[in-house]
């Protein structure tokens, strides 16, 4: 079970219009249709536009394909363990540099949660894979349950 504490004022879906890097946007479109704030990135310098101002940011963002297709991580930031597994990703301004830039900036939120989930492959699917999907679900119904029970009465 993934773990946090309370219902994050903004979650964002770093990604792209193709196959499993969709993974993030349509988790967070679920999300916007349960009552989320939500908002969608292509690259870190769109993400560091979103998150300034706010307390509590999860990001959601495929992982590249590393043998276990649909696997969630969850990591706060800051994160050796983000740094070694995605690096410079595949957004331009990636994950990793936009929040080093935030921190040096003073603008990163005072909580951001990552999660991923690991791609099936990388390249230019038209569909989300099988595992994916059924991660996008899994993640969806975690962070609801999480934020419902921090949040008693919220969705």
């Amino acid at each position: 079970m993934i773990e946090h504490s309370s219902r994050p004022e903004l979650v964002v879906g770093l990604g792209s219009p193709r196959g499993d890097d969709r993974a993030g946007w349509v988790a967070a479109k679920r999300l916007e249709s349960l009552g989320f704030e939500v908002a969608t990135a292509r690259n870190g310098s769109e993400l560091l536009r979103l998150v300034e101002d706010r307390a509590f940011v999860v990001v959601i963002d495929a992982a590249m394909p590393a043998g276990s297709p649909g696997r969630i991580t969850a990591l706060d930031w800051p994160s050796d363990r983000l740094v070694e597994s995605i690096g410079g990703g595949t957004h331009g301004l990636g994950l990793v540099q936009a929040l080093r830039m935030a921190d040096v900036l003073a603008d990163r939120p005072r909580r951001v949660r990552i999660y991923t989930i690991e791609a099936l492959a990388a390249g230019e699917l038209d569909a989300l894979s099988t595992p994916v999907e059924q991660a996008i679900e899994c993640l969806v119904e975690q962070i609801k349950n999480i934020a419902s029970a921090s949040h008693p009465g919220s969705r």
